[in-house]
């Protein structure tokens, strides 16, 4: 590590210096050469302290002005060829809501120590943009037979339609596709569950490379974590999914230990949502939230691509408490103009343009129109769901320099470090699209700013962050909600990797009328 002395140890002998701070911090410092800038190159090791925790011991003393990490420098460009395209990942010239992953890469790649679930349509376990990077995961995409209302009797024949593996649960988080034909539509029809045709989405697998594609490999894109581990958790198929599915989903994602779940060997620290239902947050959502917190996740979840208030018109789980709520926003760092918006919204990432085609989202997928095949590739995607997976990969970052920082303090440093929303005088102003706090979260996701302030943070250091209520800085007047049944109507956008919100439609379930509550804020 380097260690930058203070102004009035200029000219002192570095081994003196280095035997000085051995005594103070009680630790041997090792002397490996002086450098320029009046600092040291030392090594300091000791079984029982962590490196984070001698660079904070190191900071506290009289003669040190600094300690930083004496990381590996790489350079800037990647070779994975289509990285340029990623225009998310760059410094944010030219475009504002660019992430500037690139430069904190100088700070961290990631910790393999990280593990990031995906709860989603499952994952194709082949595509070689992912290859090291996924571990075993789980299926909870329930037969119909156990996940249909009413009194509606579902034929041998069709009991596994939706989860088109053949089964029901299993160990096995493999993407099977979620293609719909017109025969399927109509044996879907049949039972009172309506859906739109169309191609597999292979949803999971383009929300897991947007975390954690390799870099450096020679292959189609980057993602924002070189070393994060993907845990696939199969939550939707055909024609979406059940709540009760995504509720056991992702209490199984964190550890939580109910008699109910199998067990998982690998807990996730993060547990990405790119799905929703178009619901309040239930009594049945905030408890999944709340025990999935409590065993040591951090959920992040889509706000959704109706162009719409949530005050008004909220999904969940976005609209639990415990949860941090991902709205778009477009290159220019203004709302994008399908995004939804309102208090459910905490923090605004790249969800992709309408248009130009140019400035969407390049993710992984399989280029097969129904079932697996081997014709990996990439195309592009739009949508809160694309957004949120930023979020997720950049808090793997700030972890794997501090993996040891509690979910209050990952949340306000990742919302105090935001960059701020572009005012009337930017040149690309957009008056409906303007975002303010109130009703965008604390501000756009920059990755280098939020590894910065980990980086800076001291354990134990009380935060207090304006940022953590900034999308509830402002009352608003709110009504009743009524919900609807199992439909994709009033859902599904024309793009179907918008948001799989609209795929996932089958989770919805009646909603009574309530008055909508705000979101408030419960912080492990």
């Amino acid at each position: 590590m380097i260690v930058m002395l203070a102004e009035h140890r200029a000219g002192i002998d570095p081994s003196l210096m280095a035997e000085k701070l051995s005594l103070e911090l009680e630790v041997p410092v090792t002397l490996l050469r002086p450098m320029s800038g009046n600092a040291l190159v030392v090594r300091v090791e000791h079984p029982e302290f962590s490196r984070t925790s001698i660079q904070y011991r190191l900071r506290a003393l009289s003669d040190v002005a600094d300690v930083v990490s004496d990381a590996v420098v790489t350079p800037t460009t990647v070779s994975d060829p289509r990285f340029e395209e990623q225009w998310q990942l760059h410094a944010p010239e030219p475009f504002y809501s660019s992430l500037n992953v690139i430069n904190a890469w100088d700070i961290t790649h990631g910790s393999s120590d990280v593990v990031v679930a995906v709860v989603d349509t499952g994952i194709i376990y082949e595509h070689p943009d992912l290859t090291g990077r996924i571990l075993p995961g789980y299926d909870f995409v329930s037969s119909l037979k156990e996940s249909v209302d009413g009194n509606v009797t579902v034929p041998d024949d069709i009991e596994f339609l939706r989860s088109h593996d053949g089964d029901a649960r299993d160990l096995d988080a493999s993407d099977p596709g979620d293609s719909i034909n017109e025969q399927e539509r109509l044996l879907f029809d049949s039972i009172d569950i309506e859906c739109y045709m169309g191609k597999s989405s292979w949803h999971g697998t383009a929300m897991a490379s947007i975390i954690a594609a390799n870099v450096d490999d020679g292959i189609g894109i980057a993602g924002i974590d070189r070393h994060a581990k993907i845990l696939p958790v199969r939550a939707i198929g055909k024609c979406g999914g059940r709540r009760s599915d995504m509720l056991d989903a992702i209490r199984w994602a964190a550890g939580v230990n109910d008699p109910n779940l199998p067990l998982n060997p690998t807990p996730a620290r993060i547990i990405n949502l790119s799905l929703g239902v178009d619901d309040l947050c239930t009594t049945a959502d905030q408890s999944a939230i709340n025990e999935a917190v409590d065993a040591g996740a951090v959920i992040v979840a889509a706000i959704g691509n109706n162009g719409r208030n949530t005050d008004a018109y909220p999904s969940s789980p976005s609209h639990c408490q415990n949860v941090i709520g991902v709205m778009a926003s477009d290159k220019y760092g203004f709302r994008a103009s399908y995004s939804n918006f309102g208090r459910d919204a905490d923090i605004a990432a790249p969800g992709g343009d309408l248009s130009p085609a140019t400035h969407n989202i390049l993710v992984a997928t399989d280029l097969s129109m129904t079932n697996p095949g081997t014709d990996f590739g990439y195309r592009s995607a739009t949508g809160t769901s694309v957004a949120s997976p930023h979020v997720a990969g950049v808090l793997a970052l700030m972890l794997s320099i501090n993996p040891d920082l509690t979910n209050r303090e990952l949340e306000a440093l990742l919302m105090d470090s935001t960059r701020s929303f572009p005012q009337e005088d930017d040149p690309q102003y957009s008056p409906e699209l303007m975002c303010e706090q109130s009703f965008c979260g604390a501000g756009i996701l920059d990755a280098f700013a939020a590894v910065q302030a980990v980086s800076m943070h001291q354990p134990g250091v009380q935060l207090d962050s304006p940022g953590l209520a900034a999308a509830q800085s402002e009352p608003v007047s709110v009504g009743e909600f009524t919900g609807f049944g199992c439909t994709v109507s009033n859902l599904r956008s024309t793009d179907p990797m918008l948001f799989l919100l609209g795929m996932a439609s089958a989770i919805l379930l009646l909603v009574r009328r309530r008055p909508l509550r705000t979101k408030n804020r419960r912080l492990a």
